[in-house]
């Protein structure tokens, strides 16, 4: 019986993330319900890791172009997103964790859940770490305040916490 109320779910959030139907929250609850249900399944953690994936490519491109053209009236739609997030790493430990948890649990997706894995923390890592001289880093994290590069830097450690987690407990 869990099986199928997981399965709808799966179904349920990859139903509202294609139609745009559902808000974020929606999405990451129908998910995550999901994994509750079936915490042994690898496409729930998948799924909810790509979806949270996704948010963070458009908060980064939402980003990009606010600071090409501020005015444009399509970037008042979805200006909640960037307001709401403020920054990509704000998702980064909950991408790691899912897609290890989906490599932990089968390897159906292990094409795409673990060069992703590796791609994603190894690029924003290399684009907000502290230790690469700021000539070397990108311009975004340079414009960050003060209470930003210490939330950044606390995410970055808290992934770093999970891709250690991640790295004990893979086979």
């Amino acid at each position: 019986m869990a099986k199928w109320r997981a399965k709808c779910l799966l179904l349920l959030g990859h139903c509202k993330e294609t139609t745009g139907d559902g808000g974020m929250t929606e999405i990451v609850e129908a998910y995550a319900r999901a994994t509750r249900e079936r915490p042994d399944c690898e496409k729930g953690y998948f799924a909810l890791a790509r979806y949270f994936d996704t948010i963070v490519k458009a908060i980064s491109t939402l980003r990009a172009e606010q600071e090409k053209i501020r005015m444009a009236s399509y970037l008042q739609s979805r200006k909640h997103l960037i307001q709401q997030h403020e920054h990509p790493t704000d998702y980064l430990s909950r991408i790691l964790k899912n897609y290890g948890l989906a490599l932990m649990h089968g390897h159906k997706n292990v094409f795409q859940a673990l060069p992703r894995l590796l791609t994603v923390w190894f690029e924003q890592m290399a684009l907000y770490s502290t230790d690469i001289p700021a000539k070397e880093r990108s311009r975004s994290s340079s414009t960050l305040t003060q209470s930003q590069q210490a939330r950044v830097a606390k995410n970055l450690k808290e992934a770093n916490e999970v891709m250690v987690d991640n790295v004990s407990k893979l086979p």
